[in-house]
């Protein structure tokens, strides 16, 4: 097989608005995002999809309430839509993570101090979501901590600060439903491909040599 032919079985293009090196969980909603805004996307990992890092993570999709904490409200308020949107797009595959933060005597993990950021991050939400599946995070009472969890050490404890962000149990599936949708609506992607960069012309177009990880050929 030759190399026209190997890039006519890959079905590649001679022009991409966007290539995306690296199918990893991001690499793969890039590749989805990207495709649904019309970009001529194409997608190269040079193994399988998702099988690094993204499927060794906690695989939970925090929505920024710890950003809070160093008043970093503008990654507060990207990262508080991520889980929203993942259970609108993928609820088959995404679910709720309810998460507790023990309230103590102190100043900063006080039930006060935890109720005012509580409060502060269901505003941000309010506007940065526009369709809400999580419920609202709230402070709960001592006794009603004991009747969700058993801690051993309660004496300094006092209550605790309840929120919910997202889990994924196989981001390898959620990376493949992202390749899969945007293929489906016109997006390249294949795995088995090392890219190495060229040169970057004049007009800043840049150019790939690919490698078949199968049989080497490129």
């Amino acid at each position: 097989m030759n190399n026209s032919e190997k890039l006519r079985a890959l079905r590649l293009q001679s022009n991409y608005d966007l290539v995306i090196i690296g199918g990893g969980i991001q690499g793969c909603a890039m590749f989805w995002e990207a495709q649904g805004r019309g970009l001529r996307t194409l997608l190269i990992e040079e193994r399988d999809y998702c099988s690094q890092t993204s499927a060794n993570s906690l695989k939970t999709i925090h929505g920024g309430i710890r950003y809070l904490q160093t008043l970093n409200l503008a990654r507060t308020w990207r990262s508080s839509r991520e889980p929203e949107i993942l259970l609108n797009i993928a609820p088959h595959l995404v679910h709720q993570l309810a998460c507790l933060l023990p309230t103590e005597n102190r100043l900063t993990r006080s039930r006060l101090a935890v109720t005012v950021g509580f409060e502060f991050y269901n505003l941000i939400k309010m506007f940065s979501c526009r369709s809400r599946r999580l419920p609202r995070a709230r402070c709960l009472s001592k006794s009603q901590l004991l009747s969700m969890t058993d801690l051993l050490d309660l004496e300094s404890v006092t209550g605790a600060g309840l929120w919910y962000d997202a889990q994924v149990q196989h981001a390898e599936r959620l990376g493949q439903a992202f390749v899969k949708t945007a293929k489906q609506a016109g997006g390249d992607a294949h795995n088995y491909l090392q890219a190495k960069f060229l040169n970057k012309s004049e007009n800043q177009d840049l150019t790939f040599e690919l490698t078949d990880q199968l049989n080497q050929q490129t």
